[in-house]
């Protein structure tokens, strides 16, 4: 993985190569945002480019004996770290016994998220943890000599898994042995420890624009009309993105507009029955349905009030979206967002999903002219 072979991010590629040019690198970054936004795969280019023996003012040279094997994701100075689900021997809650899958799965996607590791793995409605031996062994790795780079890195992925052992690393990070450096990686900040946060050099990771997918895309996709709805799924995304260009057919987040019309047509059948589907979907998956649909919901105010297209639909997205604009008032658009919006609160509480969907379903029917 090479900073040129990551769509767009230029201004965060740029800001990293040239703090590693000028060896102004902090020893320990952390790169936070949304899932989708390239954040891993940007770690493995800053790891690439510090150990290339022919890099450029840019990039790593992608050719050379360090390059090869970071491609691969065998670079003996650099160590990874990421969440494991323990299942019936104890070994199987290490990352070494994981790790040669890891490997695979991440060379298949670099842009996969936490919760696809998790479904890799066949255990998707579990969470996982980094296990706490695994703080000592990234303080061992490090303080380890060299064995052919630049650098000895240590990337830990899904960092808010440490929860307190990440307390260990700080020496480490306070005191870190020379050419070193530990990039964590996470899309929940909120959950990382105070006392890391402080101490690390952050790197924001915002959402992609419509503009840097849609490059992407033209590489990849003729039809105007399966574009725009691939963008319009996506909502910033490059994982998703790239996963629904691998599907004949979008799957619209786990059918919400299905979800969303039988609200408008106050099908309580229909509704129930999307519930029942919708139920055995882990925690993560469903927030990010509803996240998908507040997206699309706020592309319905901007149509009705701008009387414009927003931005890129399909034409089965602009169809309901027009009906929206049409009939919905903006009071009556922002409650149905409201609604959603705590939705995705009680979610993360622990919520009975069957019991909370259906009755958000009875609100926002209440809300809400009969969709045809």
């Amino acid at each position: 993985m090479r900073f040129g072979s990551i769509p767009g991010r230029q201004h965060i590629k740029q800001h990293l190569s040239l703090l590693a040019a000028k060896d102004r690198l902090a020893h320990a970054l952390i790169f936070t945002g949304p899932n989708g936004t390239a954040k891993l795969a940007t770690a493995f280019a800053l790891a690439a480019y510090l150990n290339c023996t022919n890099r450029s003012d840019h990039d790593s040279c992608g050719t050379c004996n360090q390059c090869l094997k970071q491609e691969k994701l065998i670079h003996p100075d650099v160590h990874f770290s990421f969440p494991v689900i323990r299942k019936d021997k104890p070994e199987t809650g290490t990352v070494d016994y994981h790790l040669a899958n890891w490997r695979s799965f991440i060379i298949e996607n670099p842009y996969a998220d936490i919760f696809d590791w998790f479904e890799k793995t066949k255990e998707g409605k579990k969470t996982g943890n980094i296990p706490s031996s695994e703080a000592q062994k990234i303080i061992r790795n490090l303080s380890l000599k060299r064995f052919e780079g630049n650098y000895k890195i240590s990337i830990i992925w899904g960092a808010e898994y440490l929860g307190k052992d990440g307390n260990r690393l700080l020496k480490l990070i306070e005191e870190p042995p020379e050419n070193t450096l530990l990039i964590l990686i996470t899309s929940q900040k909120e959950q990382i420890l105070n006392t890391i946060l402080s101490r690390c050099q952050e790197i924001r990771f915002p959402i992609y624009n419509n503009e840097e997918l849609a490059t992407y895309l033209q590489n990849h996709i003729q039809d105007q009309d399966r574009s725009n709805s691939l963008l319009l799924q996506a909502n910033g995304n490059l994982n998703l993105l790239i996963k629904n260009m691998e599907q004949e057919n979008i799957s619209d987040q786990l059918n919400v507009f299905t979800w969303l019309a039988s609200m408008l047509r106050k099908d309580v059948i229909a509704i129930n029955q999307w519930i029942e589907s919708f139920f055995v979907e882990n925690r993560e998956t469903q927030k990010n349905a509803m996240h998908f649909l507040i997206h699309y919901l706020r592309e319905c105010f901007v149509l009705k009030n701008k009387q414009a297209h927003p931005v890129s639909m399909g034409a089965k997205e602009l169809k309901m979206a027009q009906y929206i604009a049409k009939n919905l008032s903006n009071e009556e658009i922002m409650g149905i967002v409201h609604e959603l919006e705590d939705i995705i609160y009680n979610i993360d509480r622990n919520a009975h999903a069957k019991v909370l969907l259906m009755d958000s379903s009875i609100r926002i029917m209440d809300r809400a002219f009969v969709y045809h």
